[in-house]
């Protein structure tokens, strides 16, 4: 992947430091860092020290570190945004029976921490603290394929680099995120989609949504 920027850490298997050699518009935490002990410890220095103040982007193993150490949750910038699947969401703030009882939860905390909860299921839904809520209406099964939460993730994350504030970004990024699934489902079949198919079909799901 030739387009892909890489920094490596000087670690063999995990990582172990989260420094950021610029000053990014976005950044975005979470997908493949694993939960190592020294990764944990690089996250929670991470958002500590984050000087910035600028909101942060955090899904996959970051929601599964902040789990164990979740004084982070109160370090978290305001209005940064949290995207969990169901598991994840219960690994954060307890085990919940239904999906009604995760939204009442989302609804409470995003208030609490003045963050933005993407939660994502089969009605993906945005959470503001202001307590408004948007439920995306894109999307289909396929979407439940391994990798496809990161794609999700990126695509949130490029629309707050190019300046959308988050709730509009979060809202947005679900949208295209599940456009480009239902397009990606149309050429391969919802059984057959591929988190890469995903993301090579959001360019066309941006057209075709400013079209």
């Amino acid at each position: 992947m030739p387009e892909a920027l890489f920094q490596a850490d000087h670690h063999d298997i995990a990582i172990t430091d989260i420094t950021l050699k610029h000053d990014y518009n976005a950044v975005a935490i979470g997908p493949g860092i694993g939960t190592h002990d020294v990764t944990k410890k690089a996250l929670e220095s991470f958002i500590i020290s984050h000087s910035s103040g600028k909101p942060l982007l955090l899904d996959a193993d970051a929601l599964n570190c902040i789990s164990q150490r979740r004084h982070l949750l109160d370090a978290l910038p305001p209005l940064s945004i949290i995207t969990p699947h169901a598991g994840e969401f219960d690994r954060l703030f307890g085990e919940h029976n239904t999906a009604e009882e995760r939204l009442k939860t989302a609804i409470e905390q995003s208030a609490y921490y003045q963050i933005i909860i993407l939660l994502k299921g089969r009605y993906t839904a945005v959470v503001r603290p202001d307590g408004k809520i948007y439920f995306n209406s894109s999307g289909n099964p396929g979407l439940a394929t391994p990798g496809s939460g990161d794609v999700l993730t990126g695509i949130i994350a490029s629309f707050m680099a190019q300046g959308y504030i988050p709730a509009v970004a979060a809202t947005l990024g679900a949208f295209v995120h599940g456009y480009a699934g239902d397009i990606a489902a149309e050429r391969h079949g919802r059984y057959g989609v591929l988190a890469s198919d995903v993301a090579e079909c959001t360019g066309r799901a941006i057209r075709d949504i400013m079209q």
